[in-house]
């Protein structure tokens, strides 16, 4: 593919952070999310695509995967396309998504680098994740439960530090999913890392009530949480609710409401012995305590961290 069509000169906005792929506590970064950037005039052209990695028709976003001549340096680029933003909310979203997400530094959150805008497009730089389909390619096209317990608790480690990070700061990540958590493998260690990213539906909650008013339901259907509807204040615990569905396929690749004749708050989650045989209790009491149907009895991050499956094995809050 072509180098990046960028008008010249792009505003280019620059988080400044150092770049860190190592595991660490996020229970100490509860500051208040106020954004800073630097801003600068750079040419964007010196990053050049190299394959689409993301593209539907439809959808005003696309990512690729990209490289810097200059270093050899392997990165994603992530395009919002204005022409293609259907609605006012969309174009709020579009304008607040790549300076939240350069706003953030966390170990297990997918790095902005740094982002741009020109008369067409929104332009953000990111770190390349090295496996960053896993998920989705494992689970929801081959149907293909994660068969080590160790690694599934590793991987929901990393998410829940990356939101209690995020929760600390009163951001709501708004659209967990397989799709938004990233696989970066590293030489020589047998678990890699999970990493969440695109900030595509964030909202930053009210720091009085800790809640933000949605207008309109919005997220991946099948994630969503019952407390979304219109008109209706939410909080960080829809982001529980959708990290429960996560866990839940992750270990037996489908969700609760595919067995037949079960809903949502129509009694306890199902967990098949069939399926479940091999997983703890603890995995279980865990998901079912994300999916509990009332926000307010729902586990909050840091409480999840606290959870007895997690108090082994070297993992804890």
């Amino acid at each position: 593919m072509s180098k990046m069509e960028v008008s010249s000169p792009c505003r280019i906005r620059r988080p400044s952070y150092h770049s860190s792929h190592h595991r660490r506590n996020s229970a100490d970064s509860k500051t208040t999310f106020m954004p800073t950037f630097s801003k600068s005039e750079i040419d964007l052209s010196l990053y050049q695509n190299i394959a689409e990695i993301y593209r539907e028709p439809m959808a005003p976003t696309g990512v690729y995967t990209g490289i810097k001549p200059s270093t050899g340096e392997k990165l994603a680029i992530k395009k919002i396309f204005k022409d293609e933003l259907v609605n006012d909310y969309q174009k709020k979203q579009a304008a607040a998504e790549f300076p939240l997400h350069c706003s953030l530094d966390h170990p297990s959150i997918v790095k902005g680098l740094e982002w741009a805008e020109n008369s067409r497009e929104y332009i953000l730089i990111m770190e390349y994740m090295n496996d960053a389909e896993y998920f989705k390619e494992k689970i929801d096209t081959r149907l293909a439960p994660i068969k080590n317990e160790e690694k599934i608790k590793s991987y929901a480690n990393d998410i829940l530090e990356s939101l209690v990070y995020l929760h600390g700061k009163g951001i709501v990540h708004g659209d967990i999913k397989l799709e938004n958590l990233l696989i970066h493998r590293f030489e020589g260690e047998k678990v890699p890392i999970v990493k969440l990213c695109d900030f595509g539906l964030s909202r930053v909650v009210d720091p009085k009530t800790k809640k933000f008013l949605m207008t309109v339901p919005v997220g991946s259907v099948s994630y969503m949480a019952p407390e979304i509807k219109s008109n209706t204040y939410v909080d960080e615990k829809i982001d529980m609710w959708a990290l429960g569905i996560a866990l839940y396929k992750m270990s037996v690749a489908y969700k609760p409401t595919q067995i037949s004749g079960y809903k949502y708050g129509d009694g306890p989650i199902p967990f098949r012995r069939i399926d479940w045989r091999k997983r703890s209790k603890e995995i279980q009491d865990l998901i079912s305590k994300l999916l509990e149907v009332d926000p307010a009895k729902r586990l909050s991050a840091q409480e999840a961290l606290q959870h007895p499956w997690f108090q082994n094995q070297g993992f804890g809050g």
